[in-house]
């Protein structure tokens, strides 16, 4: 009695050894995670544009927008994603500053302290919007702000604090279930093409 094998034996021989699967399980899996980095990254850009509640009225003296968060797009575009490893991908913010992260500064909210030097800037622009003092006068900050917006009655600050409110624009993206669906479902995809060979 004799055998003949006939077909792609090759691809069965290629499906079932071990170091070829993995090695194919690496390379799509790696494909997965670079495709869902990308993905979440968009999500959190998106949610930016919708997130709530409006901006106080200060912010919206500066910013001349009650839309929170966007301004230049500087934010937006500190949202990056990259592969770390095959099966690890970040996707998030970190703008840095000398003392703290702005990107979670923004995310988790907090205090920002009243210096004598911002009450000053603010005393000037009230100065200006009384008609006490000409808008020529004014340099740095104060001149950006005005220049800016300079149809606002500015108001002396009289706090020592500033609470800015959390904005918590990467946990609202991951709380998504169907974003987590979309990635769930790239790495189901990037294990059956592992698994077929091909």
């Amino acid at each position: 009695m004799s055998v003949t094998l006939s077909g792609d034996w090759r691809r069965l021989r290629v499906a079932i050894n071990p170091a070829a699967f993995n090695q194919r399980l690496k390379k799509e899996v790696g494909r997965a995670t670079l495709l869902n980095v990308k993905i979440v990254q968009k999500h959190i850009r998106a949610t930016l544009q919708g997130i709530g509640p409006a901006n106080a009225p200060l912010t919206i003296e500066i910013k001349k927008s009650k839309k929170p968060l966007i301004d230049f797009g500087d934010l937006r575009k500190a949202i990056q994603g990259r592969r770390l490893k095959f099966n690890l991908g970040v996707a998030g913010v970190n703008v840095q500053s000398a003392s703290y992260n702005i990107g979670l500064f923004l995310h988790d909210g907090g205090t920002i302290t009243v210096t004598d030097r911002m009450r000053n800037m603010f005393k000037l622009l009230f100065y200006v919007s009384q008609g006490r003092l000409d808008p020529s006068m004014l340099t740095g900050r104060a001149r950006e702000l005005y220049d800016r917006n300079p149809g606002v009655s500015w108001r002396p600050i009289n706090t020592g604090s500033i609470k800015i409110p959390g904005r918590p624009f990467v946990k609202q993206t991951l709380e998504d279930k169907s974003l987590l669906e979309k990635v769930r479902k790239n790495y189901l995809e990037a294990v059956k093409r592992a698994h077929r060979g091909y």
